[in-house]
C-alpha cells in the first residue's frame, strides 16, 4: 500500500517539514527514516506498518556514487 494513497498528503508533508527537516539534525539516514516511521505510526491509528525510503544525494564516500539510502519497515506494537 502506498503511503500517499493511504494518508492525506498534507499530513505526511507536515510530519516531514515541521518535525523532521526543521527539527534536530540527524547523523544518519537510518535515524531520519526511523523518526519518519515513528511519527507516522504515532500520529495515525490506521497503519499497522510503514515502509520509509530515504536517499541522500551527493554522498562523500569512496567510489562513484550518486546517492546512498535506506529502506526501513516498522510495525505497530500490538495493543
Amino acid at each position: 500500500m502506498d503511503l500517499l494513497s493511504s494518508f492525506p498528503q498534507n499530513s505526511v508533508f507536515s510530519i516531514l517539514s515541521q518535525r523532521i527537516v526543521r527539527g534536530e539534525p540527524k547523523n544518519t539516514v537510518e535515524a531520519v527514516a526511523g523518526q519518519i516511521a515513528d511519527e507516522i505510526l504515532s500520529d495515525h491509528e490506521m497503519p499497522e506498518e510503514v515502509v520509509v525510503r530515504v536517499a541522500k544525494p551527493c554522498v562523500a564516500l569512496d567510489g562513484n556514487l550518486k546517492s546512498t539510502g535506506v529502506e526501513l519497515r516498522r510495525l505497530r506494537d500490538p495493543p
